[in-house]
């Protein structure tokens, strides 16, 4: 059985970051990736549209922390078959001039080891679309 995601210290160090600079209007990012091999830690590239990046560089839904005015002007798509509307969220408030900003502890757990995830089926989609091989940003790619 699974622990919470969440680190005990991460309402105190979002607090506290968030008190140290008001003018972040949305934090991202700090995650402890859990995967059963390096292969799980390689997901589709949605903002180059095409390859593969690790997932510690991306926006993880669990470890977006928002402010209230920033909901007030846009929507949160709850679409569960739109496996990055982290990533589109984030991408569409830093359009709007809102401040976003990554918060580099990793106080979330994510885990990516399930095997049956949205992005696992994107990653299948991506296999079988042929999409895998040289287009790859994955350091097996980069071996000769």
């Amino acid at each position: 059985m699974r622990m919470t995601n969440f680190s005990p210290r991460t309402l105190h160090l979002t607090s506290y970051a968030w008190k140290t600079s008001r003018a972040y209007d949305l934090l991202w990012g700090g995650i402890e990736l859990v995967v059963g091999d390096e292969e799980q830690a390689w997901v589709p590239d949605v903002s180059r549209g095409h390859g593969y990046v690790h997932a510690t560089e991306c926006i993880v839904q669990g470890t977006l922390f928002i402010r209230r005015h920033v909901f007030d002007s846009m929507t949160f798509s709850e679409d569960r078959c739109v496996w990055y509307q982290d990533f589109d969220f984030v991408r569409r408030a830093e359009s709007a001039s809102f401040e976003c900003r990554r918060f580099e502890l990793p106080t979330y757990r994510y885990y990516r080891d399930s095997g049956n995830s949205l992005v696992d089926l994107a990653k299948a989609d991506m296999a079988v679309a042929g999409t895998r091989g040289e287009d790859r940003t994955h350091p097996s790619a980069l071996q000769s």
